[in-house]
C-alpha cells in the first residue's frame, strides 16, 4: 500500500482591519470639538511663561522696543502651543495642515488683539510691561479657548 502526501492547503491571510496591530490601534480620542478646559489652561501657562521669559529676554537683554517684543515673543510662543494644544488639549486630533493654518490664523487675530491691549496698557500708564501683558494674556485667553475648540480642532 503506497501513501500519498496530499498537497499543503493554500495559506489564507486574516486582514488587518480582524486583527489591529499594537502601533496601528489608536488611542481613544475625545469627541470632536471637545477639550478639557483645565488642560487648555495648563497648556496655554507653559506658553505664556515661555512667552514672558522671552519677552524679558528682548526687552531687558536685547534691548528691544517693548511692543515688538511682546509681538516676537507671542509669535515664538504659538509654535509651541499647536503642538501641546493639539496633543494634550484635544488628544492629539487635528494633526494637519488644516488644524495647523485654522490654529494660526486664530493665533495672528489674537496676536494682534495682544499687541493692541498691551500697547493700550502702557498708554493707560500701567506701571511695568509686564503687567500690560497680563492683563492682555486675560483677554485673549478666553477668545482663543472658543475659536480653537469650536473651529480649528473640530474634525
Amino acid at each position: 500500500m503506497v501513501y500519498r502526501r496530499s498537497p499543503p492547503l493554500p495559506r489564507t491571510r486574516v486582514a488587518a482591519v480582524d486583527r489591529p496591530s499594537p502601533e496601528r490601534t489608536p488611542a481613544p480620542a475625545r469627541p470632536a470639538g471637545k477639550g478639557s478646559f483645565g488642560r487648555f489652561l495648563a497648556v496655554g501657562g507653559t506658553c505664556t511663561a515661555f512667552q514672558y521669559l522671552l519677552l524679558a529676554a528682548l526687552v531687558d537683554g536685547a534691548g528691544l522696543l517693548p511692543a515688538l517684543a511682546s509681538g516676537m515673543a507671542y509669535a515664538a510662543a504659538v509654535l509651541l502651543n499647536y503642538e501641546l494644544t493639539r496633543r494634550f488639549t484635544f488628544g492629539g486630533i487635528g494633526a494637519s495642515w488644516r488644524s495647523f493654518g485654522r490654529f494660526v490664523a486664530v493665533s495672528g487675530a489674537a496676536l494682534v488683539l495682544n499687541v493692541a491691549i498691551f500697547e493700550a496698557g502702557l498708554r493707560a500708564g500701567l506701571p511695568h510691561y509686564l503687567l500690560a501683558q497680563a492683563v492682555a494674556t486675560a483677554v485673549v485667553t478666553v477668545g482663543n479657548w472658543v475659536a480653537y475648540r469650536r473651529w480649528a480642532f473640530r474634525r
